[in-house]
């Protein structure tokens, strides 16, 4: 039987980034130093 693999992300970070003409949200993983995921 084959083991069983999970990624573990951390702690995570959102970010609301409101411009003019549109709206983004950034998903940040803590331990990356903010690098985007």
């Amino acid at each position: 039987m084959a083991a069983s693999k999970k990624a573990v992300l951390g702690p995570l970070v959102g970010a609301v980034d409101q411009g003019t003409s549109s709206t983004r949200f950034l998903l940040l993983v803590s331990a990356t130093r903010g690098k985007p995921l």
